[in-house]
């Protein structure tokens, strides 16, 4: 792993001791201590840990040998699936699962610590997932986290109803248009956005979405009595908002003249086929308010990352 963990799972291995694909002899190391677990992880990874060590009367560690791993002709080829299939071998030994985490998400780990608040993302959060699906990296994790905490107002570790109000300014808005919306974000319907939840609302406004997908989430946005229906006085009027926010210059090509009464989700969507444009307002006002989009986290990235350079800190 090169790292520590606090025992519930194997994270993703190294590759260094697999690549001359010789046989490996798994050792399972397990600490069965009865009141604290001496694994430096997490808020056990302080300077009190050696001293909480002491308290106990004894600390005890159990190690199993297992017989050598004997690697295959694919895996000699293979360092990645050699490791992968030695640690599945030690995760059925120890009855634990697997898990792709690894160095970049213990050292987000460490910055959502630095908060001194509750963690910012759940154990199934995993980089890995995040650069494949998303296209990020740590340091643009780090952004996203900072912004992140600075929404979550309560200081939760996720974005309450209350902080999500406050954000969009919406203490005086249709109570079903606020749980639509928010509904809409909070993916695992627990009552709080999490990071994870957070890192696809943040993809649903970059260039990574479909027109569907920011089709469907400007007409929650624009549904201003959470009926479930928009009208020509809704979408006008988000476009007339993102106006006065300085967003779009001018509301001429994103304003419906047509005469319509309620329009349903897939009426709206033949809308927008018609005039992509009509959906930009909304969009852009979510934006703004999350104030994140990957393109300008990657950019302010680049930025930081360009001043180290001429400075001569990395």
């Amino acid at each position: 792993e090169g790292t520590t963990n606090n025992g519930g799972c194997i994270m993703q291995f190294k590759k260094g001791a697999f690549a001359p694909g010789q046989p490996i002899t798994p050792v399972l190391l397990t600490y069965p201590n009865e009141h604290y677990n001496c694994a430096c992880s997490g808020r056990n990874g302080t300077d009190m840990s050696l001293v909480r060590c002491l308290f106990q009367f004894h600390n005890r560690m159990k190690a199993t040998i297992l017989d050598a791993y004997e690697p295959n002709e694919e895996e000699k080829a293979d360092p990645i699936l050699f490791a992968k299939n030695v640690r599945n071998y030690m995760a059925k030994e120890m009855s634990l699962p697997t898990t792709e985490h690894s160095y970049p998400d213990m050292f987000l780990s460490m910055e959502g610590a630095a908060y001194k608040e509750p963690y910012f993302f759940d154990a199934t959060f995993e980089m890995c997932e995040a650069k494949r699906i998303y296209g990020v990296d740590l340091d643009d994790c780090k952004l996203l986290l900072k912004r992140f905490a600075e929404i979550d107002k309560e200081k939760r570790g996720s974005i309450s109803v209350e902080s999500f109000k406050t954000l969009f300014h919406l203490q005086t808005a249709e109570e079903n248009f606020v749980k639509r919306f928010y509904a809409f974000f909070d993916i695992d319907d627990t009552g709080a956005i999490e990071f994870s939840e957070f890192l696809e609302a943040v993809a649903l406004v970059s260039s990574i979405s479909t027109t569907e997908e920011k089709t469907a989430l400007a007409f929650v946005f624009s549904d201003k009595f959470g009926m479930g229906t928009v009208s020509v006085q809704n979408i006008n009027s988000v476009a007339d908002e993102a106006k006065k926010m300085g967003l779009i210059e001018d509301t001429a090509s994103f304003l419906v003249s047509e005469n319509k009464g309620s329009i349903e989700l897939a009426e709206y969507e033949e809308m927008v086929k018609n005039n992509p444009k009509i959906i930009e307002p909304a969009i852009e006002i979510i934006k703004a308010q999350f104030g994140a989009s990957f393109e300008n986290i990657k950019a302010k990235v680049e930025k930081e990352r360009d001043a180290k350079m001429t400075t001569g800190d990395i």
